[in-house]
Order: C-alpha cells, then structure tokens, then sequence
C-alpha cells in the first residue's frame, strides 16, 4: 500500500494580479505522472485546496478536471480534506457524486465522527488501511468550551480541545483495525514544535489559535499527513509526522522551499517514508539593488523553465533620479525571459529614516503587523501594551484563519 501525501494547493491564488492556476496546472500533470509511475494507492490532499471559500469559475474548472483525471488513474482512493482557506459547503457540494469515482471530500466536521474514518479495502473487501481524515477543525468542531478573556487561556484551551478530538477519532479507528491495518490521521493546523525551522519562520507560521504540540497527537498513528504550513517539515524530528508543504510557491517569501509531496509506503512492517521533489515550473525572483545592478541580474538569467519567470524587484538608489521609472519601463520592455509583476523604487534616505526608526536594516515591506503595531505602542505602559499586544494577535488569528 502506498500513500501520497499533499497539501496547500490554493487554486485560485494570486501573486500581485497575476494567477497561479496556470502553474499549478503543470504541477498537477507532473501529479499524475508520479501517481502513475510510482504505482500509487491512495491520494491524501491535507486542506486548503482553493485560496478563498467561494473559487471563481476558472478555479472550479481546474479542481474538476484534475479531480476527473485523478479518477482515471490506478488510485484506490483519494481523500480531500478541508482547510481554513475552504468553505465546508463548496468541498462537499459534489460529495455523493465524487464517492462514485473512489474520492472522498470531507469539508468539515460532521455530527458523527465516525463518518471521518475512511477504510481502505482490497479487491476481498478485507480492509488494507484505516483513514482517519479530520479536516481543519474550527471552535465549534472542538466539543469544549472555548471562553475567557485571557488570550493564552483561549490557546491552551483549543490545543486541549484538539488534543481530545485525535485522541477521540484515534480510539474509535483501534475499535474498528480488526486486522491490525496501518492507521493514517490528516490535520490542517498549526504544530508548534516542529523540526527544521528557523525561530523567524516560527514567528511567521505559528501565531494562530489553532495549534498545538506534538506531544499532544496521540501516537496510535503509523503516520499523519498535515497541512497549513507551506514549507514541508517534520514534527518533532519523526519521520512518519509531517508537512508535505505547498506544491508550488506561493509568494516571492517562498523561494527558498524545496516543494515536494510525500510518498509513504506500507508493503514492509514500517513505514517507508520518501521525499519526492516537485520540478519549478515558474521561476520567481526576488531582486534588490541600484539600477545598474538589477539590470546585470535580469541580462544574465538564463534558466529556460514552462512557464516565463515573474520578479519582486526594489530599486535602491543613493538620490532621487527623476528618470528612473522610465529606465524601468525600459528593461520592463526588453526583458525576454522575465516580467516584472511587483516593482519598488527607493532611495537611501527614506530607507535610512525607516532604519533609525526601527534600529535595524529593514523596509516596511520587510515587516510583520506586529512589529509595526508594536512600534505604534512604544509610548504605551508595560501592562497596557501587552494586553493590546494579545488582543492584536488575536484579531489577526481570527482573520487570517476563520471564516
């Protein structure tokens, strides 16, 4: 039995203006080119399978179409699950017609959780593998009492509830593994102790509400395929917990992760787990310089990728040059390989002023929303700031992770 485990499409997002879907249409080509050449099972898709709750026709269109070729395939099952990013009603609306075809989306929590453990059978009807697929879990899925005004109570409260909701799924997948099948467990949320992480990119990644440890995840399962954090990672150094990570980049932050899915493979008595790196179909770069130096650095890219490059450039300069946006416009215009989608001019005193006022060499840009409300704060008492500080992060965890 082998396993193939992603995450994070975001069908739908956008960089600036421009539409990833046509990237993401190479990645799911190479998709069923690796489920086909590596003899696949089973497809587990970990949440946050469009970038908004409500996709737009185009983004509906490519979901279907992978979905119908998908079903094409040598696959005994593939497992959708919901993420933040997704409303329940649009992943489940085709469910009854998906099961059909051996696919299963679960949008949300259901009344029963029952109906979140998938069995995996063979051609005996004698189940191979057990699934218990829990899409991201919001308050109300959590059967605790979420209240209190302290923010730190309110976390340590929902990392209970989800630490009870997998212990509760877990036991109920050992009361059906007569056969002592291998158990699988999804999750879309955040983890706090994971491995290969720099603490700036804990920073970045783990500031939710829905997050807990690992130590929390009950260790009944033989692996547990996760989502919501777009650079693929182990949890806790193991191997059989991990992040598959986005199958492309997102954002020009991005660039530096190795996209990859993940293979997991049943046949011996341990699990074999393998890295599968995903080709770039799109180059994006990150320039930042003078003029002269910028234009060096797009005259000598030369990589010959599908799909043409797209490019954050920041102009720095030491003055003003009045001419500069139509030097821009110029290598705009001659730039074969590369289009310019997001462009920044500067000149050393702005960036200078920026500097002193928060002591370090960084632009706005370059900032996170805490940083520059924390700076707001500097004329605020100690104990006044830190509770506005709380409930700052709170208001930004509601809004990037609820609907």
């Amino acid at each position: 039995m082998k396993i193939l485990h992603t995450s994070d499409w975001h069908i739908g997002r956008k960089i600036e203006d421009k539409q990833l879907n046509e990237t993401l249409e190479y990645f799911f080509d190479w998709l069923i080119d690796t489920i086909n050449n590596n003899s696949i099972d089973v497809l587990i898709v970990a949440g946050d399978i469009f970038n908004n709750p409500f996709p737009g026709n185009n983004s509906l269109s490519l979901y279907y179409r992978t979905l119908y070729r998908l079903s094409s395939t040598k696959l005994k099952q593939v497992i959708i699950t919901g993420g933040n990013h997704d409303s329940v009603s649009t992943i489940n609306a085709p469910k009854e017609l998906l099961e059909i075809m051996n696919i299963s989306v679960i949008g949300g929590v259901t009344e029963n959780i029952d109906d979140l453990i998938i069995k995996i059978k063979n051609k005996d009807e004698k189940t191979e593998l057990i699934i218990c697929a829990v899409p991201f879990l919001r308050e109300k899925d959590l059967r605790t009492s979420i209240s209190g005004s302290d923010y730190k109570e309110r976390i340590n409260q929902i990392g209970k509830g989800i630490e009870n909701f997998y212990s509760e799924i877990g036991k109920k997948a050992l009361e059906l593994n007569e056969n002592n099948v291998p158990i699988i467990a999804t999750g879309h949320l955040f983890v706090n102790d994971v491995s290969d992480m720099s603490d700036e990119e804990k920073e970045i990644f783990i500031g939710g509400l829905q997050q807990v440890s690992y130590s929390q995840l009950p260790d009944i399962f033989d692996y547990i395929a996760l989502g919501h954090i777009h650079k693929p990672m182990r949890v806790g150094k193991r191997e059989t917990v991990r992040f598959s990570g986005s199958p492309i980049h997102m954002n020009f932050g991005e660039i530096r992760n190795k996209n990859q899915v993940v293979i997991i493979d049943f046949s011996s008595n341990e699990p074999k787990v393998e890295i599968v790196f995903i080709p770039v179909f799109r180059d994006l770069l990150s320039l930042k310089g003078s003029f002269k130096e910028i234009e060096e650095k797009l005259d000598s890219y030369n990589e010959n990728k599908q799909l043409k490059a797209w490019a954050s450039v920041e102009v720095i300069e030491d003055k003003i040059d009045p001419l500069m946006e139509m030097k821009i416009n110029t290598i705009r215009d001659t730039s074969k390989n590369i289009e310019i989608i997001k462009l920044r001019y500067t000149h050393k005193d702005i960036q200078s002023e920026i500097e002193k006022k928060f002591e370090k060499n960084v632009s706005l840009n370059d900032l996170k929303p805490e940083e520059i409300f924390e700076h707001i704060l500097d004329d605020v008492n100690e104990e006044e700031k830190e509770n506005l500080l709380g409930t700052f992060n709170e208001l930004v965890s509601n809004f990037l992770y609820n609907e």
